[in-house]
């Protein structure tokens, strides 16, 4: 998902877009990892 999120955010702003992009994709990818998916495993 970073990779991902890397050349998405390399192709919507650039260069500066794909170094923000990868530690907002890494985030996202630890949030659903720690909160979202176990909240709905326990459904």
């Amino acid at each position: 998902m970073t990779i991902t999120s890397a050349l998405l955010g390399g192709a919507l702003l650039g260069v500066v877009g794909a170094l923000i992009a990868v530690p907002v994709g890494a985030a996202a990818t630890l949030i659903l990892n720690r909160v979202v998916f176990p909240k709905l495993e326990n459904r």
